[in-house]
C-alpha cells in the first residue's frame, strides 16, 4: 500500500463496472484499490490486509457463493469490523436500502442513477474525509488526555515533596 493513501475495496460481479470505479476512484481521490468479483475471498484475507472503505455490490450472480449478496456480506463484516461501506445496487426498492442501512452500510447509491459515478465518488470523498476528522480527533483527544496525566504526575510529585520537605 503506498503511503498516505486510503486502501478500498471494490466488490462487484460486472467485471467493467469494477475496472471503471477503480479507475475512477484512482483518478479523482488518489487511493489504491482493491478489486473483488464476489465477497467470498474479502474476509478469509482481511486480517491481512484491511481496507479505509469497502465499496460493496448488493447482488451477485454466481448461485455458488457464501456471500449471495452483498447484505449477507455486510451482516459478516459488521461482527469483524466498522470499515465504513457504501454499498450499490441496480435494485429500485426501498425496503432492500433500509436493510443495507439498518445492517450497517453507511451509504447506500442505485447503479440506475444518471449520475451514478458521481454520487459515488462524493459519497467516497465524504467517507473518507469524515474518517480522517474522526482519527485526527481521536488522535487529539489521546493527545490532550496524556497531557493531562503528565501534569497530574507532575502536580503530584510536588506535593508530595513539598510534603517530605516540610
Amino acid at each position: 500500500m503506498i503511503a498516505n493513501q486510503p486502501l478500498i475495496f471494490v466488490i462487484d460481479d460486472n467485471a467493467m463496472l469494477r475496472t471503471l470505479i477503480a479507475k475512477q476512484l484512482k483518478s479523482f481521490i488518489s487511493c489504491e484499490v482493491v478489486t473483488f468479483e464476489n465477497a467470498d475471498d474479502v474476509l478469509s484475507q482481511w486480517n491481512a490486509i484491511t481496507p479505509e472503505l469497502v465499496i460493496l455490490d448488493y447482488e451477485f450472480e454466481s448461485p455458488n457463493l457464501e456471500y449471495q449478496n452483498g447484505l449477507k456480506f455486510l451482516v459478516a463484516l459488521r461482527a469483524k469490523s466498522n470499515v465504513p461501506v457504501i454499498a450499490l445496487s441496480g435494485q429500485t426498492e426501498k425496503a432492500v436500502m433500509t436493510k443495507i442501512i439498518k445492517q450497517g452500510a453507511n451509504d447506500y447509491i442505485p447503479k440506475n442513477e444518471p449520475q451514478f459515478l458521481d454520487a459515488l465518488l462524493r459519497s467516497v470523498q465524504t467517507t473518507l474525509t469524515f474518517q480522517e476528522t474522526q482519527q485526527k480527533l481521536k488522535t487529539s483527544i489521546n493527545n490532550t488526555n496524556l497531557k493531562f496525566a503528565i501534569m497530574a504526575w507532575i502536580i503530584l510529585v510536588g506535593l508530595v515533596a513539598v510534603v517530605f520537605l516540610f
